[in-house]
């Protein structure tokens, strides 16, 4: 939300972001307009390290997988985060994200639309929440049958050690992200702090299981071009 919308919509403000994110002076853009001291530089990152997306939105992937990372159901508690990964040239590109609290028929619902909406049908999911209690309702409802509903865990590696290592991809290019995805990615990658335990990271949380997912679930990942015809 902008304190000042006459003069700095927020559309605005997101395009000014992602243009000085691509020319490495994002941190001029926090420190000017949003009064925040801290740089991606200060975590090793820039954002004119980003790939580009050089792929129609009408171009058919080789694989494709929703990740779900859960989140609460509160306006207080950490958001969910969904993310559409397709699969290009053998790389990843982050095509669309939802970050939104939503209760656990809300989130696989919206993990399903967003797979019948790039014809896939894997769905990963972390898996303490999937044993938890998503698996019941994706049982539960008979309409999530055509979907494989999968547990992704990255087993004793910490967050904080996957969301570095994401950072890593990113700037080698390995995770490419659409442009419309961008802001949302780098909104919360300026303010992530290793050290600190209250991060608001679920978009990047959920992005580290991005490469691990794929290769975990390269079978399920794979697009049945019949179904394009």
């Amino acid at each position: 939300e902008s304190l000042w919308p006459e003069v700095f919509p927020v559309e605005k403000l997101r395009e000014d972001f992602i243009r000085t994110a691509r020319s490495d002076s994002a941190e001029i853009f926090l420190s000017e307009l949003l009064n925040y001291d801290r740089t991606l530089a200060s975590i090793r990152f820039s954002g004119e390290h980003f790939a580009p997306y050089t792929y129609s939105d009408s171009a058919i992937p080789e694989a494709g997988l929703i990740i779900v990372d859960p989140g609460g159901e509160s306006s207080n508690s950490d958001k969910s985060a969904i993310a559409v990964a397709l699969q290009f040239g053998g790389k990843a590109h982050i095509r669309k994200i939802v970050n939104k609290n939503l209760n656990p028929e809300q989130l696989l619902r919206t993990a399903a639309a967003l797979a019948e909406e790039f014809n896939i049908r894997a769905i990963c999911v972390e898996s303490y929440a999937f044993q938890k209690s998503l698996i019941f309702w994706a049982q539960k409802f008979p309409e999530l049958a055509p979907y494989h509903f999968l547990p992704i865990s990255r087993g004793v590696k910490s967050k904080v050690s996957a969301i570095m290592q994401l950072l890593e991809e990113l700037q080698a290019g390995n995770i490419v992200l659409h442009p419309e995805v961008q802001s949302q990615v780098l909104s919360q990658l300026a303010y992530f702090t290793p050290e600190k335990k209250n991060n608001t990271d679920d978009i990047l949380d959920c992005l580290a299981y991005v490469q691990l997912s794929f290769a975990r679930y390269a079978s399920h990942a794979a697009i049945n071009l019949d179904t394009l015809l």
